[in-house]
């Protein structure tokens, strides 16, 4: 058992979307920071701004927290759409691991112009006893553990797979 989020159950519509109501604000409301904070990151960018790695990094973050938020509003879509709708939202979860994986790449480009992201494989991990998860991985796995985590509970889905 894990904490990422249910799936809807498409035999019961709209019970998920009531359930998870609260994240779903949550996701709207988030999407709307993030808008504002693509303009604020442009705007700096764009004005010659000493800082654009850090920059960078911002904007990196900051298409993770859309992609999650994007994510909750596709699952509510697949909870209440019904016909060709679900067809388009089942093509929408489909897509989201392309989507992923050129975000992660994306992110790591810029991540490892100061970091190493992938530790040789005889790496002794730390053995200080903190169990932060970037001291446990031998790649940038941790950065994305959630979305791994919940982009594999999405390809577990047999009747999610049947299109």
């Amino acid at each position: 058992e894990t904490d990422i989020i249910e799936l809807p159950d498409l035999n019961n519509k709209g019970l998920w979307s009531k359930k998870y109501s609260e994240k779903i604000k949550n996701a709207n409301e988030s999407l709307l920071i993030s808008k504002e904070v693509e303009e604020t990151i442009n705007n700096l960018l764009n004005n010659n701004s000493k800082n654009k790695y850090t920059l960078a990094i911002y904007n990196q973050v900051n298409e993770l927290v859309k992609f999650s938020a994007k994510a909750i509003l596709i699952l509510e879509k697949l909870d209440i759409s019904q016909g060709l709708d679900q067809k388009k939202s089942l093509e929408e979860i489909k897509s989201l691991q392309n989507k992923f994986d050129s975000l992660r790449i994306n992110f790591e480009k810029i991540y490892s112009k100061t970091r190493i992201l992938n530790k040789p494989e005889d790496y002794i991990l730390d053995q200080d006893h903190h169990s932060h998860p970037a001291n446990q991985t031998i790649n940038f796995d941790w950065q994305f553990l959630s979305e791994i985590l919940f982009l594999k509970k999405l390809k577990n889905l047999d009747h999610y797979e049947k299109l």
